[in-house]
């Protein structure tokens, strides 16, 4: 049964019930009972419901004409009704037309992040968190407010539509507070890796950007998305903070294998594919990393410098077999320094200047 169903139901009873009492002759128990019941019809029947006229009435305003209607006293509280009714904030969110209208407003956007009943709803519903995805109006408003885009980032429904949109990107990668709250919520991140629209956003802002790279969640779902991976070595800014991190190494080193494999066929990708001897000069200056490595004839000890960035520093000493393994490594001028079998080496290195 719908609350509007138990509603209308209940009061129909209620009415019946309070009718047949006869004031009169009625014990103190029945009036008791009977004031009770009273008391629970009126306040039924004073409870938030949204009709078909009241969504309609939504539906026939623009933004512009709802923020007007909203610095009404009496407008305001039916508002604030809608709002924390379930039944009522479905119907809505359900409306693209109704929620344009909400999502213009930033005296009704302020509204609907304040109040979790409401939220719950717009997160949960596509049709609008894409209405409030497109808005700045709407963005601004769930951006000032913690507990609303706590919200929004625990739901992937919200925030696939946040990370389909611009708009809504590049003020989610602008707001410090915001980022640390995607970049530690695995739904939200597996949302902006998948999509290139958001990482383009984070990638054109280099301190949204460091968030990512610093945080093991976030960097998790980077390197388990090819599409996020691929862009990450597009850009030089973004290549430089994951070489330097050692967090976002990790993450790479357990990536799927799936990912690996895109990324060896990108430009920036060049193979080592030599005896260790012929290896010894500089293969790329400045900054590298490692992605697969092998010997081809047989098990063998390589030596390789020089580690830096989020790999440390140092000599990288390890062996390897002729089965191809990931190994994620930053080098500085990388090269072999020794060999032992010098069987022939194999490596898939990327570019990171």
């Amino acid at each position: 049964m719908s609350y509007t169903q138990f509603r209308n139901n209940y009061l129909t009873e209620a009415e019946n019930r309070l009718a047949a009492v006869n004031i009169s002759t009625a014990t103190t128990n029945e009036l008791l009972a009977a004031g009770a019941l009273y008391k629970m019809a009126a306040a039924i029947a004073e409870a938030d419901l949204i009709g078909p006229s009241a969504l309609r009435l939504l539906e026939l305003m623009s933004g512009g004409q709802l923020q007007t209607w909203l610095q009404d006293a009496a407008n305001r509280e039916t508002f604030e009704r809608i709002l924390s009714s379930p039944e009522a904030m479905r119907a809505v969110a359900a409306s693209s037309t109704a929620m344009q209208a909400v999502a213009a407003s930033s005296t009704a956007m302020q509204a609907v992040a304040a109040s979790s009943t409401a939220m719950q709803a717009v997160a949960a519903s596509s049709t609008a968190m894409q209405a409030v995805a497109a808005s700045s109006t709407a963005m601004s408003a769930l951006l000032a407010n913690s507990a609303a885009w706590n919200t929004v980032v625990a739901s992937s429904t919200a925030m696939q539509a946040v990370a389909a949109s611009s708009t809504a990107m590049q003020a989610v990668a602008a707001s410090s507070t915001a980022m640390q709250a995607v970049a530690a919520s695995s739904t939200a991140m597996q949302a902006v890796a998948a999509s290139s629209t958001a990482m383009s956003a984070l990638l054109a802002n280099s301190a949204a950007w460091n968030t990512v790279v610093a945080s093991s969640t976030a960097m998790q779902a980077v390197a388990a998305s090819s599409t996020a991976m691929n862009a990450v070595l597009n850009d030089s800014v973004a290549r430089g903070a994951l070489w330097a991190s050692s967090t976002a190494l990790a993450a790479i080193q357990n990536a799927p294998a799936a990912v690996i494999d895109s990324l060896l066929t990108h430009p920036r990708v060049s193979m080592m594919n030599n005896n260790p001897s012929n290896l010894t000069s500089t293969f790329i200056s400045g900054k590298s990393m490692t992605l697969r490595v092998r010997n081809t004839g047989g098990s063998d000890t390589n030596y390789l410098r020089d580690l830096a960035g989020g790999s440390g520093s140092g000599d990288d000493v390890f062996t390897t077999t002729t089965a191809w393994t990931t190994r994620v490594r930053a080098y500085s001028n990388l090269r072999h320094y020794n060999w032992s079998n010098n069987y022939p080496f194999q490596a898939y290195v990327v570019n990171m200047n």
